[in-house]
């Protein structure tokens, strides 16, 4: 398969040696994790995935993307976003690169890298996204997180690597902690894996702190559309 000047080809892309995949099957499987869920990859769409990612197998990211068709922890709260899955596998959900691109990161026919990537996101309507310039270049390659109850990107100074590490092993209860009147971290079942809660009035506003939020299930991209309009 012959790709344009300056991009590999997916051969060049899926790694033979040391793919990042059994490293992520491994925190998976580990019993001191939490718990998590894996979707098949979309068969369709995966090798297209990688290619319009122009990422290896290598890192985690490839390796999710290609590998899965996303991975939904803590029952849900947490998505990594991988290939997707199609509609009419009764599972469907969004794929990293499809999201990313109705999200505006990157021009679908555009051969640059994207200037962010939305990796993974929240129940409660926080989003996760890796630098590539958006947020400046002292935390280029690293987490950024936007909260549901902010319009400003946080450093979580991680790579993707040891994001996805943090989610399956780290304390995501006190991350969250703060946010708990939104939702609490033991309240089951959560909305699926495309969509998150909304609260009105918003979240981040005065009238929030005084209490007395409405929460509704809405897409995801609705409250992206919102938060990407109003986020610094």
């Amino acid at each position: 398969m012959t790709e344009s000047a300056g991009r590999r080809s997916i051969d060049g892309l899926i790694a033979r040696d040391d793919p990042a995949w059994p490293l992520v099957l491994s925190w998976a499987a580990d019993p001191a994790a939490h718990p998590s869920r894996i979707l098949p990859p979309d068969p369709d769409h995966r090798d297209a995935a990688l290619l319009r990612l122009q990422v290896t197998t290598r890192s985690t990211l490839g390796a999710i993307v290609h590998e899965s068709g996303g991975i939904a922890l803590h029952d849900g709260w947490l998505r990594l976003l991988g290939s997707g899955r199609p509609p009419e596998a009764g599972d469907g959900t969004r794929s990293l690169v499809r999201w990313n691109e109705e999200a505006g990161a990157f021009d679908a026919g555009a051969g640059t890298a994207p200037a962010f990537l939305l990796v993974a996101d929240d129940v409660l309507g926080g989003f996760f996204a890796l630098n590539g310039g958006r947020f400046g270049p002292d935390g280029l390659g690293q987490i950024f997180y936007l909260p549901p109850d902010g319009l400003d990107w946080e450093p979580l100074e991680l790579g993707h690597a040891d994001f996805v590490h943090w989610c399956f092993f780290g304390d995501t209860s006190a991350f969250y902690a703060d946010l708990s009147g939104l939702c609490g971290w033991g309240e089951r079942p959560l909305p699926g894996f495309d969509r998150a809660y909304s609260f009105y009035p918003f979240a981040w506003s005065a009238e929030a702190a005084r209490g007395g939020l409405d929460r509704r299930v809405v897409p995801v991209e609705e409250i992206w559309r919102l938060k990407s309009e109003l986020a610094g």
